[in-house]
């Protein structure tokens, strides 16, 4: 390691960190899990996230630079992108002229994604990041997965998957329908909501209620 990373992120499974001089002469960041002995499945998404990202070269996604053991932790070495999730970006700055030219954006590069064959799963303004110059970044491919639309290989899900919040209804496990790009549409449909009505389309501290007025309810019309 050329330098000591700082700390910028932190959850109950994964910490990201700041590089500013490393091996790729390029800021960077390491995400690493938290655990020096994490779950199979912990470990699975992980080693996705790389798996997905590799070869995958496109302008609106962050890049994967290598995977590696940091101190005895699974890290993946990642591009650093200097900006803010959609949420903060457009928090009392909501233009629409401006948030016009950010979704044409983000739409297009979603759209690249899915002409890879990738569904996302979990598209949301979390993991959207917008630089000073408008330029948007996707982020976060952990539970993200190939889908060959000529055989319909990607099964339908039994379990939920993703941020509930903005999960489709497909992706609840509730439903026997197939996850496929549509279900990523319907993510950025409600995180398109959140902008502009700056609230989520559906509010509830249960989650079951949200999870039934994903399948059942029409959000109030903006």
């Amino acid at each position: 390691m050329l330098n000591s990373p700082k700390i910028i992120y932190q959850s109950e499974k994964t910490s990201i960190f700041f590089e500013e001089k490393n091996e790729f002469e390029t800021a960077t960041v390491i995400k690493t899990l938290n655990s020096e002995y994490p779950e199979a499945q912990e470990l699975t998404q992980f080693s996705n996230e790389y798996k997905i990202l590799k070869d995958l070269d496109l302008e609106g996604v962050r890049k994967v630079y290598k995977k590696e053991q940091r101190n005895k932790k699974n890290a993946l070495i990642l591009e650093y992108v200097e900006g803010e999730d959609l949420k903060k970006y457009f928090k009392n700055r909501l233009k629409i002229d401006l948030f016009l030219e950010i979704a044409i954006q983000i739409s297009h590069t979603l759209g690249q994604i899915h002409q890879q064959n990738i569904v996302h799963k979990d598209f949301h303004s979390n993991n959207i990041l917008v630089n000073k110059e408008n330029k948007v970044k996707v982020i976060d491919f952990d539970i993200s997965a190939k889908v060959d639309y000529k055989t319909q290989t990607l099964a339908s899900s039994d379990r939920l998957e993703g941020t509930l919040d903005y999960i489709s209804p497909e992706q609840t496990g509730r439903m026997n329908r197939l996850v496929d790009g549509r279900s990523d549409l319907y993510s950025l449909g409600v995180s398109f909501y959140e902008i502009l009505a700056s609230q989520l389309p559906f509010l509830s501290k249960d989650p079951m209620e949200i999870v039934h007025s994903h399948i059942a309810k029409k959000p109030t019309s903006l």
